[in-house]
Order: C-alpha cells, then sequence, then structure tokens
C-alpha cells in the first residue's frame, strides 16, 4: 500500500469528520492526506482537483443523500473505493449501498480508529482487486475478438482460396474465351459477393473496350451494356479504365467522385465500389475485369490480392484458350488445303485417264473421219447415202469436239500464257515440211506417190 493516502470525507457534520481524522492518523505509521466536503454535490465537484485513493461518504447529506451521490462517483469513477457510514445500523441501507458499488458500510456509532483504519485499506484493497479482475476480463475479451476476428478472416481467406481453385479448375476445363468468362462472372457474383461483374475484351489496335460478359445479378447496367453501347473507346474512356487497359491493378473506392462515361453509368446503376483487373499475359492486355459492389470502400485489402490472383489466373487461362482457338483455326485451314489438294490430285488422275480415252477415241475415228470424207468427195453416190455419210460425218465431229473438250479439262495451262494470232496458210506449210519424210518418203517405198 502507499506511504501517503488521500482521503475525501463527503460528511455535513464537522464534529463526524474530526473525528474520522482523529481516528485515521491515531497509531499508525501510513500517512493521510484527508480534505473534507459538507455535501456531495461539493465533494463531486473536488474530485477532478483531488483524486483521492478512497471516500468515506455519509449517508444523510443536505440534498442528495449518500445513495445518490455514490451512483454518480460510480458512474465517473468506477474503481474508486468508497466506504458508507451511517448514524444508524440500517440493513437496507448497507444492501443499498453494497448493490451500488461501495466497498464497505460502516456504522458511526461502531467506529474506532482500529475498525476505519481496516475499512480503509480492505476497501481500497477490495477496489483494486475489482479494477484487476475488470483489466484481465477487458484484455481477455480483447484477445478472445482478436482470435475471433483472426477466425473470421482466416475463414475468409479460406473461401476466397476454395473459390479460387473451383474457378481456376473449371476454366482450365473450358477452351472457348466465353464459357471462361461466364464462368469467372457467375462465380464471383454468387460466391465472392458482388453486386456487378464483368469482362471486356481489348483491342490493343483499335485502342476499344468490348464487354464481353457482363453478370446477370444488375440487369438494369446489362441493358446499359448492350448492343453499340458495349464497345468503349480508350479514347473517350476514364483514365482508371484506360489505366487498366494498360495493365494496370486499379482499385476506386467510390465511381461517383469520377467523371468518366462508364464509371457514370456504373454510379447510375447504383455502385459505388469498383475494381479494375487486367488479364495479362506475356505484357499484353486482352480483357479487363470489371468487379463492384454497392457501398464505398467495399473490397479490402485481402479481396483485392484475391481479384488481382484471380485475374492472373484467368489471364493463363484465356490466353490458352485463345491459343486452342488459333490452333484449330489453323488446323481447319490445313485440313481445307489438304482436301483441296487431294481434290486436285484427283482431278488430276481423271485428267490422265481422260487423256488417255481421248487419245485411243482419237484414233479410232480417225480412219471413220478419213474415208468418210473421202467418199463425200470422191465417190458418186445416192442422195440417201450421202446424207447417212453426211450424218456419220457430224456424228463424228461431234465426238471429236467432245475430245477436244476432254483435252482441254486435263491439260494445264499457264497462267501467265499470252495467246497470238497465227497464219493458218504458213503453219500448214510448216506441218507439210516437217512431216514430208513421214507421208511422201515412206509412201514412195510402197509405190506410191502422194502429191501436195
Amino acid at each position: 500500500m502507499a506511504e501517503s493516502i488521500r482521503i475525501l470525507i463527503i460528511d455535513d457534520s464537522p464534529d463526524d469528520q474530526l473525528l474520522y481524522r482523529r481516528a485515521l492518523t491515531k497509531g499508525t505509521e501510513v500517512a493521510y492526506d484527508i480534505v473534507g466536503a459538507e455535501n456531495g454535490d461539493d465533494g463531486l465537484a473536488r474530485m477532478a482537483d483531488i483524486r483521492p485513493d478512497c471516500v468515506l461518504l455519509d449517508y444523510s447529506l443536505p440534498g442528495r443523500n449518500g445513495i445518490e451521490v455514490l451512483k454518480r462517483l460510480r458512474a465517473l469513477h468506477p474503481f474508486l473505493p468508497v466506504a458508507m457510514l451511517t448514524g444508524q445500523g440500517n440493513e437496507t441501507v448497507a444492501v443499498a449501498a453494497m448493490q451500488e458499488g461501495a466497498q464497505n458500510y460502516i456504522s458511526k456509532s461502531s467506529i474506532t480508529p482500529e475498525t476505519l483504519q481496516r475499512a480503509v485499506c480492505v476497501s481500497i484493497e477490495h477496489c483494486a482487486m475489482q479494477k484487476r479482475i475488470f483489466e484481465q476480463r477487458s484484455a481477455l475479451e480483447s484477445e478472445i475478438s482478436v482470435r475471433r476476428q483472426a477466425e473470421k478472416d482466416g475463414q475468409a481467406q479460406l473461401e476466397r482460396l476454395s473459390l479460387l481453385q473451383q474457378i481456376t479448375r473449371t476454366v482450365s476445363e473450358r477452351l472457348d474465351l466465353d464459357s471462361i468468362f461466364q464462368v469467372v462472372v457467375r462465380s464471383l457474383e454468387d460466391r465472392l459477393p458482388v453486386d456487378v461483374a464483368c469482362l471486356l475484351l481489348h483491342d490493343g489496335a483499335e485502342q476499344t473496350l468490348t464487354v464481353a460478359r457482363m453478370g446477370v445479378k444488375n440487369n438494369a447496367l446489362a441493358r446499359k451494356f448492350n448492343g453499340a453501347a458495349a464497345h468503349l473507346s480508350l479514347a473517350d474512356a476514364d483514365a482508371d479504365l484506360t489505366r487498366s487497359a494498360h495493365g494496370e491493378f486499379v482499385s476506386i473506392s467510390d465511381v461517383s467522385a469520377h467523371a468518366g462515361p462508364f464509371t457514370r453509368q456504373l454510379a447510375e446503376a447504383g455502385l459505388r465500389s469498383l475494381i479494375l483487373a487486367p488479364l495479362q499475359v506475356e505484357g499484353e492486355v486482352f480483357a479487363v475485369l470489371a468487379v463492384g459492389r454497392s457501398e464505398t470502400d467495399a473490397f479490402d485489402g485481402a479481396e483485392r490480392e484475391f481479384l488481382r490472383q484471380l485475374s492472373e489466373h484467368v489471364a493463363l487461362a484465356g490466353h490458352q484458350a485463345r491459343l486452342y482457338t488459333a490452333l484449330q483455326q489453323a488446323y481447319e485451314k490445313l485440313q481445307q488445303t489438304q482436301q483441296a489438294v487431294m481434290q486436285q490430285e484427283r482431278l488430276r488422275a481423271v485428267g490422265q485417264m481422260a487423256s488417255g480415252i481421248a487419245h485411243d477415241i482419237n484414233n479410232a475415228l480417225s480412219p471413220v473421219m478419213l474415208y468418210t470424207h473421202s467418199l463425200l468427195e470422191t465417190e458418186t453416190l445416192s442422195t440417201r447415202a450421202r446424207d447417212f455419210l453426211e450424218t456419220m460425218q457430224r456424228a463424228v465431229e461431234d465426238v471429236t469436239h467432245t475430245i477436244a473438250r476432254l483435252r482441254d479439262f486435263y491439260r494445264q495451262r499457264e497462267p501467265q500464257l499470252t495467246l497470238l494470232p497465227m497464219d493458218l496458210n504458213t503453219l500448214a506449210r510448216q506441218v507439210i515440211d516437217l512431216t514430208r519424210a513421214r507421208w511422201s518418203d515412206m509412201s514412195l517405198q510402197r509405190g506410191v506417190v502422194i502429191t501436195v
């Protein structure tokens, strides 16, 4: 206990105050600093200046009685030791005083130096113990609160990790960008949760963002970004949206404070907080994930980090889907090329076969054409026979034209070949000279003379 104890005596009787002073200072080594007050209001007013270690409070006071003063003292100083004094022993008063927080109750008729000093010491020790219990209890409650909050944060983190794992696993099984976006938007709106989630495709060449997938949770906003309104030019877009399209993670605590067309429409739909996370692979941003809530500053640090990690996972899945689509298109083009080559090979084979057939038919028809023409030119025929021969000649000519068309079908002609006019008389003389050895010399060996 301290060497000096400051006591505040609240009693309207100077004689009683003197009695208390003598009782406290008699036969003790403890130094008491005693201050008196004649009524409750005076005692309450002097509390701030005196800062007593213990209060001796008379029950019978003018104005406020001791119980009322005790209530006021407890409201202002919950751990101040108070001993209630009364001229007559009264169990009702004693019970009321103890219920209102008095540490002790003493009848004036039984006061002795020993009893009063002991009452003061017990009151101070009891109140100090109550204060320690309260502090320990407060510290324990604070620790419990901290642990509960940590447990809550840990549970939320586990849920976010589970959501991240689920989305990552689901999108890794998808091979088209639209279904990946659908999974991400639906999962975020249902399980994070958020009031709106959408994905915007970025066209670096055109410098535009196009709303590719909008969540169904906010129908009014979905109607706003429909049709032509889904296309946003970065030249006219919000600065925050442009920053995100250039690869920066953007967190907006209140979109109503931003004047861009995109954030203005979000604010009109009732949204306030907004996260813009770029989907970036190898330095290229091909999409932007936009997530919003209706409260201002509604995303904490853990949620922002979750969305940052999610955007990286979705970016990889989206990049794989784009590569798959490109490979699929290249494969389909290759298949078409292969089919065209195979078709060309088939046509070439058919052409070669047609060439042989045409050659054989032409050889078979040559005598028919020669003898028909000879008969018509040299023989004297009846009208009926001449008609038959002319019919045969026309039929053979038709077959000859058909063979010529087959020859045009299979014969390759260079596209850059230029056709020039020919002098048929000159061509005929050249052919006669070139073939003279065949039709002249060989026929002479058989005794036949051919004159041209």
